[in-house]
């Protein structure tokens, strides 16, 4: 009896493991390490908490005390505030940033972040102010110090369309796991039903 009553537990327990380590394979290259490093990081721990608050919320709360009860409404804008969460926070972007920072940083020659604080003005790939940044004086110009206006450039809307995506395929996942609950009631409820006719 325990064991029948732990399975979806350990069910739960594997299918979160997988889920949050395939994230964490394509975006490491230095091993267990490299995984550490990563697991540790807030956007990371930000991605898994939320998708799985997301997912149970909606699968053991929004599914059979409001759509089952057709309370529609209240429904769909809980469900709409959890798309605008996942809009706004973008998780996966965050969480894949980090591994273009680490790559970028690679690239650029930098053991650790602190590195660039320890260079002096103008020590760039050997000396000289780096390309397409002009310097004066050993300082950033106007034109390239941080918060200076570019003509013709502004802000670009971003979407995190594979953090969207993941919002969808758990709200999906969460639906056909109450669909397959409901239908396996209503089952149980008709052999009953039959039972208690063949012995009236």
């Amino acid at each position: 009896m325990i064991s029948i009553k732990a399975s979806p537990v350990f069910l739960h327990l594997f299918a979160w493991l997988i889920f949050l380590t395939i994230p964490l394979i394509f975006m490491t290259q230095d091993g267990t390490q490299g995984i550490l490093k990563v697991v540790a990081t807030f956007p990371y721990l930000q991605f898994c908490f939320l998708y799985i608050l997301i997912f149970y919320v909606h699968t053991e709360v929004l599914i059979p005390r409001l759509f089952i009860e057709k309370k529609y409404i209240l429904y769909w804008l809980i469900l709409l505030f959890m798309l605008a969460s996942v809009f706004v926070l973008k998780p996966f972007d965050k969480l894949v940033s980090i591994s273009r920072a680490e790559r970028g940083m690679e690239m650029n020659g930098f053991n650790r972040p602190n590195d660039f604080n320890h260079r002096p003005p103008g020590d760039f790939n050997g000396g000289g102010p780096p390309p397409d940044r002009p310097y004066r004086d050993g300082q950033p110009s106007n034109d390239d110090r941080p918060g200076s206006i570019i003509p013709g450039s502004g802000p670009a809307l971003h979407f995190d369309i594979t953090g969207i995506f993941i919002f969808f395929m758990m709200i999906g996942l969460g639906s056909a796991i109450q669909a397959i609950k409901q239908w396996r009631v209503s089952e149980k409820r008709a052999i009953l039903a039959e039972a208690q006719k063949a012995t009236a």
